[in-house]
């Protein structure tokens, strides 16, 4: 679900923002100490890979 533009204030975002702000730190240092490169490559096409899934449209009309 996403949220729609404009739902929260510029405020809310600035404090949520400072709060993400050592959350993000902490996992990226964790993630660079523990992944190596064939990891790496594999979380991204794992990501792309769900992606595509995403953007597949089925129709509406009972078929599936």
């Amino acid at each position: 679900m996403h949220i729609p533009d404009g739902y929260l204030s510029p405020s809310t975002c600035l404090v949520l923002g400072a709060v993400m702000l050592p959350i993000w730190y902490k996992a990226s240092g964790k993630l660079k100490k523990d992944l190596d490169v064939k990891q790496v490559l594999l979380l991204s096409m794992g990501a792309v890979f769900c992606f595509l899934i995403m953007l597949i449209s089925y129709p509406q009309n009972g078929i599936l």
